[in-house]
């Protein structure tokens, strides 16, 4: 298993977006944003997307080639990330405008890190 590339960043502003920023900042994570669709994300190692399901693949073309790019929505495949090497991360809880900064540690703690398909067939070969 693999720790999440750094810098991250984060593009979505809404609920997701925000308590993700704020919970990964708190257990040590290097991550930048929420940024919005379309921003200037600098060179981040990685790129989460918490956009709405229907907005993932137009964010994710968006996003020049080189980043590892992942989204939370558990809905919907790895395939719109495509060409980007990609990961999904899922929420273990929705994230509720009253979440409390201490739980959303607790829910990103154990999430902070992925599993990357390098090395995986990809389903696009």
């Amino acid at each position: 298993m693999k720790t999440l590339p750094q810098p991250i960043a984060i593009v979505g502003g809404g609920r997701l977006g925000t308590a993700l920023t704020a919970a990964l900042h708190a257990v040590g994570v290097h991550a930048d944003g929420p940024f919005g669709r379309g921003a200037d994300l600098g060179a981040p190692a990685a790129v989460l997307l918490c956009v709405p399901d229907r907005a993932i693949a137009e964010a994710a073309a968006a996003i020049a080639p080189g980043p590892l790019v992942g989204h939370c929505a558990g809905a919907v495949g790895l395939d719109v990330l495509h060409p980007h090497e990609a990961f999904a991360m899922h929420p273990l809880t929705t994230v509720a405008p009253s979440f409390s900064a201490s739980l959303n540690v607790a829910v990103i703690s154990s999430a902070a890190r992925c599993r990357t398909p390098a090395g995986l067939p990809s389903p696009h070969t």
